[in-house]
Formats: structure tokens, sequence, C-alpha cells
């Protein structure tokens, strides 16, 4: 043959080609050859055949380049088949359902947010004053702009009553005698600058003060009276006197300036004649018996009065005018002579007009409030209230939950005590407490006729009318939502079973299955594995629930629309946001969660069962765990994201679900502590160079969409920092950058530029408390195209 005849091409066979794959591939290969090397292969075969044409249009050649290109398709779907059959790499949904449900996992169908309501029962008058809440009524929010309404309904029963609306605490205090002010009740006291007060403890007169001011609280109805000097820690009581009058006398002439006969003497000396104060004026308001006080500069004595109250007219010491003679018990004082009579005061007819409660400036207590009033229903044991009012540790308005562990009446106040602290100090005057609280979850109830049963038909399928089926919180269930579907045969209620798989024929058992698109399909057992349906006339129903997913997550004051409404129930309202709804699991979850079931198998023993049990679960986005000292004693430390980045009060329903399941699936006495992570946003400042042969109008938006993925909550781990070098590897990705200039990259809201931001993994500082981990994000940023 001559050597251009082609009749050596093909002298090595090329299939099967030799398969290798390096771990963590998105794709693996898996083809025994392409059409080339098939054709190839088959061309090196003929050697041993007296066919020496290798042209293309030769019938022999033709027919193996057939044969090659159907080995190739072949080969393309064994590839295909191959993929499919690994986790990682599987493409369709189909594939990676069932090879998830080979370890027992199944994508999590999303949960429906979880909000306090408070309740508001008609207080008028003649209105019932107590109203039964049932268990599935109806709220719905009120939608902002671009979004829909959204309903919720109760998930356990109320008795709520007019009495426990909203509560208030007490904003006063009992007068303490060490102060130097007194509240009086009323704003009309007759009390003025200068009048006399009498202290009394036990009854027995202590002290006497001066008033220094007078201030009435017409708000409040009571009166601040003020002195200089503390009357004394035992006093419990105060007067006012209602007499403050001279001695007879005090604006007599000076003797020494009056002329009188030579053989005259002018008998002035000013003294006190057998215990008897000579009152100057007319004072018939001192009755026997009362108190009287003599001042002067720098002394105060107090006297009980004899049994002689008069009133006399008088003339001594060149004046005449009516007196008021009052016979005191008792020896008068040595300190009251000549020298100070025309300086003595005497304060008489004190008057008890009681006392009003002083305000209290004190932070209220983290374990129990005292109301301003007496309940007259008192709360039973573990019922729920939300406290609301100004924090002292954050300066804002706090709504917190507490269960209610005792209640307690004293002094015309009833007491609330916690079963635990609350997370904050608030500022008295700003606490609400309301105490008509349920809790409800997002999602609309349906009844629905699936259709008839036929007991012909093995693996009967009926598909619900109305999407999403709404799962709920459960912490009983390993993944954290529970379903809200009850199918009924004939009246009877059948079970849910995640597996038709090694139940008997006569169990009443159903398994559901949701497509891409969000609807559920509820089938039925062959007789063999579960019970097959009865025949019947629409004797299938459902009765379950629809909605869920992130739109119920609206703001506090959302829910405000009653749908049922007992009568004598006004109003409602959510003082928290709604939490914990999340949306459905898609493949990519699937790819990433269903290994973690194998890790920990529905138990919880080490950190990171810990970690990976809590990301798993319903309505938690991320999760860290450490382990922490308290006391000597070792506990695990959870920090714990939200779907989208979304943040948990400290008490919120989601954490406390996902605390009874780990303390059900772990070990039951070790001490777990479970908080909300903390947000931080970095600020960035860029200018990019754009290539000429490409567009800015949209190369810039590239470069924005590039960065806001890269930096976004599901990119960030715990911990994570961002350097400028990300940042400028980020945007140079982007095909047409040809540079960048970062100005600013500094947390919000500084606008340095810094080479690293770093974020904080958990930890617990020098006081022993815990402090949540980090993550840190894209907040606000510029990105421009800079100045030719």
């Amino acid at each position: 043959m001559s050597a251009t005849c082609g009749c050596c091409a093909g002298v090595h066979s090329e299939t099967p080609r030799t398969v290798e794959n390096r771990p963590g591939l998105s794709a693996i290969s898996y083809r025994a050859g392409d059409h080339g090397a098939f054709k190839r292969s088959m061309l090196a075969a003929l050697r041993r055949t007296k066919i020496g044409t290798r042209d293309d249009d030769d019938f022999s050649i033709a027919l193996l380049d057939s044969w090659a290109m159907t080995a190739d398709v072949l080969s393309f779907y064994q590839e295909r088949i191959a993929n499919e059959s690994y986790l990682r790499t599987a493409g369709e949904r189909l594939s990676v359902l069932e090879l998830a449900r080979l370890i027992g996992y199944e994508l999590a169908p999303g949960v429906a947010a979880t909000v306090w309501l408070a309740f508001i029962v008609d207080d008028a008058p003649g209105a019932p004053g107590r109203v039964r809440i049932d268990a599935g009524s109806r709220v719905q929010s009120v939608p902002g702009q671009d979004e829909e309404p959204q309903a919720f309904e109760v998930s356990t029963a109320l008795d709520a009553r007019a009495e426990w609306n909203e509560l208030t605490v007490r904003l006063t205090k009992t007068f303490l005698p060490t102060e130097t002010s007194f509240y009086f009740p009323g704003t009309e006291t007759n009390i003025s600058v200068g009048d006399g007060l009498l202290f009394l403890a036990g009854g027995v007169a202590k002290a006497v003060r001066r008033v220094t001011s007078v201030a009435p609280d017409f708000d409040n109805d009571r009166t601040r009276v003020t002195w200089q000097e503390d009357a004394g820690d035992t006093i419990d009581e105060v007067w006012p006197f209602r007499v403050q009058a001279p001695l007879f006398g005090y604006n007599a002439p000076d003797p020494t300036l009056i002329e009188l006969s030579p053989v005259v003497t002018p008998d002035w000396d000013y003294k006190f004649a057998n215990n008897v104060l000579n009152l100057d004026g007319a004072h018939p308001q001192i009755e026997v018996n009362s108190l009287v006080a003599v001042t002067a500069p720098g002394v105060t004595s107090i006297f009980r009065t004899a049994d002689k109250v008069s009133q006399t007219a008088l003339m001594a010491y060149a004046i005449s005018g009516k007196a008021t003679a009052v016979t005191i018990s008792g020896a008068a004082p040595d300190d009251f002579d000549a020298a100070v009579y025309r300086t003595v005061t005497v304060f008489a007819a004190p008057e008890s007009i009681g006392a009003a409660e002083a305000p209290d400036p004190s932070n209220t207590s983290k374990l129990q409030l005292e109301l301003d009033r007496v309940l007259v229903n008192t709360f039973e044991k573990d019922h729920l209230v939300l406290v609301q009012g100004l924090s002292k540790t954050t300066n804002a308005i706090e709504t917190e939950p507490a269960l209610i562990a005792s209640v307690s009446t004293a002094n015309s106040h009833t007491t609330l005590h916690f079963a635990k602290a609350l997370q904050h100090a608030y500022v008295r005057a700003s606490v609400r407490i309301f105490g008509n609280i349920a809790v409800a979850t997002h999602g609309e109830s349906v009844r629905e006729v699936l259709g008839s049963g036929d007991a012909s038909v093995p693996f009967q399928r009926f598909r619900l009318g109305h999407k999403p089926l709404t799962y709920v919180p459960a912490s009983w269930e390993p993944n954290g939502a529970g379903t809200t579907l009850s199918i009924f045969v004939n009246d009877i209620r059948w079970t849910e079973v995640p597996s038709l798989y090694g139940h008997g024929p006569s169990e009443r058992i159903y398994i559901t299955r949701r497509d891409d698109d969000g609807r559920t399909t509820v089938q039925f057992g062959d007789g063999v594995e579960g019970s097959r349906l009865p025949s019947g006339s629409s004797n299938v129903r459902a009765i379950y629930r629809k909605g869920l997913g992130l739109d119920g997550n609206v703001d506090a004051g959302k829910i405000t629309l009653l749908l049922s409404r007992p009568l004598g129930l006004s109003e409602v309202s959510n003082p928290l946001p709604a939490t914990g709804g999340d949306v459905a699991q898609v493949l990519a979850d699937a790819r990433k969660n269903a290994p973690r079931t194998v890790l920990t198998l529905d138990r919880v023993v080490s950190l990171l069962d810990y970690q990976t049990y809590a990301s798993s679960f319903a309505g938690i986005a991320k999760a860290s765990a450490t382990s922490t000292l308290v006391r000597n004693e070792k506990q695990v430390f959870l920090t714990v994201a939200g779907p989208g980045g979304a943040t948990f009060g400290a008490k919120d329903p989601t954490l406390y679900s996902l605390r009874n399941s780990l303390v059900g699936h772990g070990k039951p006495y070790l001490p777990l502590r479970i908080l909300p992570y903390q947000p931080v946003k970095f600020t960035l400042i860029a200018f990019v160079g754009i290539a000429d042969d490409h567009v800015p109008e949209i190369v810039l938006p590239l470069v924005r969409k590039a960065v806001e993925a890269a930096f976004s909550f599901d990119a960030r781990e715990f911990g994570d920092a961002v350097d400028l070098s990300d940042v400028v590897k980020v945007i140079h990705s982007v095909d047409g950058v040809v540079s960048v200039d970062v100005d600013a990259l500094d947390i919000e809201p500084h606008t340095g530029r810094r080479e690293r931001i770093t974020a904080r993994l958990a930890e617990q500082d020098q006081n022993g408390k815990l402090i949540p981990a980090q993550i840190l994000t894209l907040g606000s940023y510029q990105i421009e195209q800079v100045k030719p």
C-alpha cells in the first residue's frame, strides 16, 4: 500500500479510556470514549482484516462511523447516569431526592413563622370582660407597599380578660424617713413656705422642721413639700401645723424709749408665767391635748398642752390686744428666757392629712414587677406575658416574653414573679405588660375533599389543592418542622409515615411528596406495604393549612386585623415581629445537609453534632458551636442565625423549639446556651477601570452583582474576615474590568481604608459573659467607573 493511502490510521485501540476523578469535583468524567476515540479504536481493529481502505465514503468505514456515533451517545448518557449516582454531582431533582432517602434524608419543607399576639378585650361598661379565643382563631397582617397580607392562626386556646389587656407597674414608693421631702395627697393642702411640720414615730413627736418649698403635682394629685434638715430615720408620719404664732408682746416697744413717772418702774420682764404661753392673736383651732411646738433660733421644744386653752384680751408691755392662752404640760425650759422671747414662734394645731407615695426613680427588677394595682383575677403559673419598655441597657424600646412563676399581693399591689430573669431592666414609667398573649403561626386552614378511594388501585395518589402545605415549628421532629396535614378516610384518621417500606398490609398509613412547584402529593399503600384505600365516593378528605416561608416574617405591629372576632374581643397586635419562617430546601441544600444526617443520626453528642443539628433545624440558617466554662462547669454555647441573616430575640420561639429538640436528642443534663449571632456590616467605596471595548453600563451592574453575591450572608460564615485583596479579586473577576481602586473599606459607619476587617468568633469575656459570634457582610457601598 502507498504511504498515503491512510490504511495505517488508527493502529492503536483508545477505548475504553481509564477513568480517574479527583475528590470534590462538581461533575465526574465517566465516558469510555467519544466519537473519535471509538472510531479510531475500530479502525485499529481492521488491521486483522483484509479491508485496506480508510475512506469515510466507503460503506465499511461509514458503518464503523455510525457505530462510533452510537457508542458516543451511549457513553454520554452512561456518564450522565454515573453523575446522577452521586449526591455531589447529581443534577436531576429525583436523583438527589432518591440518593438522600437512602440515608433517611428528605428536603426540609420549610416552616411557618411564629409570632406572639397580644389581644385586647373590650372593657367598656356592660362588656363581658372575658373572652375565649379558640385555637385556630384567625388574624391577618396589614400589608405595606409591594407586600401581600399574611394570615396567622392561634396555636393554643386563650382565656382572655379585660383586666389583663395592658398592665402598668407601680411608679411610686412609700415615703422614706431619711429624705428631706414628702408628698401630701391633693394639691390644695394649705401649706405654705415657712409653715411648721411635725414628725412622729409610732405616734410620738420627734422633730419639727420649717417648709422650704411647696410644689403641687396636678398630674398625680399630690403636693411635694421639702425642708432642709433630715428629720431622722425612724419617722413614719408627717403632720403640718395649722397655727403659726409669736408670743404676745413680741412687737412691744422698747421700754427704754417710753417716758414714765419717776416713781413708776416698768415690769416688762418677758417670761412664762405658770407655764402659760400667751400667743399673739386669737387661734380657736388649737385644741386641748394637742401638740404644741415652741421654737426659737437654734432651739426647738415640743410640749403637750394641758387641759386649758382660752381666748383672752391682754394689756401689757404698753400694748393691748387679743391673745390665746395655752397652758403647757411640764415646766417651761430655761432656754426660753427674756433674751429670746421676741423671737419665739409657736406651732400648734397639727393636722394629719395622710401621705401620698413618692415617685420611684429606680429601674425595674429583672426578677419581678410590682403592678400599680391589685389583680382581681391573677395569672396562673406558667402564664405567658410580654414585657415592653425602654431598656436601660440598650436605650431602646425592647419587648420580651416572660413566664409567670408566681403571683403575690401586698399593700394594695400585685407582684408578678418570673420563672427566669428578664433580659432587661427598664425605665419604670415606660413599662407595659401585655397579659392576653397567645402563640400563633403563619398559615390558613383548609378543608378539602381529595377524592374517592378505589381498592383496585395500588399506591393511589391525590394532590392537595393548595400550596404550600404549612409546616409549623416542632421540637420533637429532628428537622424542627411538623406537618399540619391530617388525612381522613371514611372519617377515620390515617397516619403519615416517612416511607411505606416495612409496614404491614393493614396499616392505615400514607406518605407525602413535594414537587418542584411546591405542591404536595399524598400516596397510599398497595395492600402489601400499607393498606389500600377502601372504595367509596368522596371518602378521602384532608384538613391542613397553607402558607409558610419568609413572607410570614412580618414586622412588629403589622398584625392588626381580626378575621375571627368572638364577642367582646376588640383588638389584636404583635408587639414582637414574627420570626422563624423559612422556605423549603432546594437541591443545593440537600447536597449540603444530607451528609449531616449521617453525622448525627438524630442524636447529638459532640460539639460538631450540636452545630450540625442546629444548622439543619427548621428556621435556622447557620450555627456555630463552642465549649465554655461557667462556674467551672462545661457547657455548650451555640450561636445561630436565621434565614437571610435574620436575628432572633433571646427568647424567640424558634430558639425555644431548638433548645427543646437538642435536649430531647442530646445530653439532657448538659448545660446549653443559645444566643443569636451579631451581624456586622462593612462599607465599600471602589472605582473600577473598564476596558475600552466594553460598555460601562453593562460592566458596572455585573461588578456590583458580583460583590453583593461574594459578601452576602449566604456566602459568609461565622468569623470570616474580609481582606482588601478579596474585594479586588472579586471585582477583577468580572470581564471588562482592567483596574480597581478601593477608597474605603471599613466597619460601618466608618469610611477608612483598611487592609483587613475581622469578625469575632464566639467567646467568653474576662467576666464570664458569653459573647456570640459575628458574621461580616456587605453594607452600604459605592462602585463607580474611574473618571477618564
